[in-house]
């Protein structure tokens, strides 16, 4: 049996995201190992913590336990440290960004993984990337780092022990001279250094990490499983709220709104996923968890009950068994909210 685990780095505003990026997990991969790295920069809450720490398999540590002497401690210098000390424990080690949602078993992936020491990742643009010594070159075989799977090997270390150095001294960081604006960037020219990327597994970026594809997918959910009909309506693996409007911002509710309304699905399995998903927890009021700006999704909960009850069957058993108490503060913590919010935008 593999030995895997899903790593992921939130703070207190990634939090929604997080609850549920490991709620998808748990779903389709109920066992596997979770740990979620929380940056000190912007803590968690305790009520927050206390929702992660009630989750099956899910370990929650600090950043400062990989604040090795030298190390500067950010977000993306903190993904590439946290793969590098924690992989030799795995098998395989699955790097997951908090704005991205499993929606359906990555299970195959995880084998092949293993059987043939790739990196494997969503393709990204054949971009530019550089590194020491190389000035610009082009690779076809570019990964994001939104989802991607490493195997546990005397290789696959020593590039994760590359990308750890080369984020901490990276033009990013204001430490050094390696190029790249984010940590993917530095990955993918440390790989191309390496072997010329030969250990590059590509994934369809259109079902897996959604780069540049997010809001252009036509995404519908036919016979239990979401479909991508903007691609040969294959089987979506994954959602990906890249860039910025994120799952759990207002802007993006807005946007499906108004004018992407066929992104609905995603937002919808993401609610779903929050609200409904493993991690639930309907003992907490979730303005206790749930950042100021962010609380608009106790009313998409009700605004969007009945479609998310369509993609998540159980939700409406959930729902229907939850004591009346429990409904009506919810309903109660709605109100208030819309009501605040048109008070605001009056004011404005």
């Amino acid at each position: 049996m593999i030995d895997y685990a899903f790593l992921t780095v939130t703070d207190y505003d990634f939090f929604p995201g997080t609850l549920a990026t490991i709620s998808s997990i748990r779903e389709f991969q109920p066992d596997a190992k979770v740990i979620i790295v929380e940056s000190e920069k912007s803590p968690l809450s305790l009520v927050q913590r206390e929702c992660l720490h009630r989750s099956q398999n899910v370990s929650l540590m600090p950043s400062s336990l990989f604040a090795i002497e030298g190390r500067h401690m950010s977000a993306y210098e903190l993904k590439a440290y946290a793969a590098c000390d924690l992989c030799e424990q795995f098998d395989v080690l699955i790097g997951i960004d908090s704005d991205c949602i499993l929606c359906s078993s990555i299970i195959p992936e995880i084998e092949k993984c293993y059987n043939t020491g790739a990196f494997m990742g969503g393709k990204d643009g054949g971009l530019h990337i550089h590194s020491d010594g190389i000035t610009s070159q082009t690779s076809e075989k570019y990964i994001s780092t939104s989802l991607y799977l490493v195997k546990n090997n005397d290789k696959n270390r020593q590039t994760l022990k590359k990308w750890a150095k080369c984020c901490n001294q990276a033009v990013f960081s204001k430490r050094g001279s390696y190029p790249g604006h984010i940590d993917q960037i530095i990955l993918n020219a440390v790989l191309f250094v390496e072997d010329n990327s030969q250990r590059v597994s590509l994934l369809e970026n259109r079902l897996w990490s959604q780069h540049w594809t997010y809001w252009d997918s036509v995404i519908d959910y036919q016979d239990g499983e979401f479909i991508n009909l903007s691609f040969k309506s294959q089987k979506q693996r994954s959602f990906h709220s890249w860039g910025n409007k994120k799952f759990w911002q207002k802007e993006h509710r807005n946007k499906i709104l108004s004018i992407n309304p066929s992104q609905l699905a995603p937002y919808v399995w993401f609610l779903a996923m929050f609200w409904f998903g493993p991690c639930r927890r309907w003992d907490i009021d979730p303005v206790e968890y749930i950042p100021q700006n962010n609380r608009h999704l106790i009313e998409d909960l009700l605004l969007f009950l009945p479609q998310i009850m369509t993609v998540y069957p159980s939700a409406r058993n959930e729902w229907d068994q939850l004591p009346d108490k429990i409904i009506s503060n919810r309903l109660v913590s709605c109100r208030c909210i819309t009501e605040r919010s048109h008070v605001e935008s009056l004011s404005k």
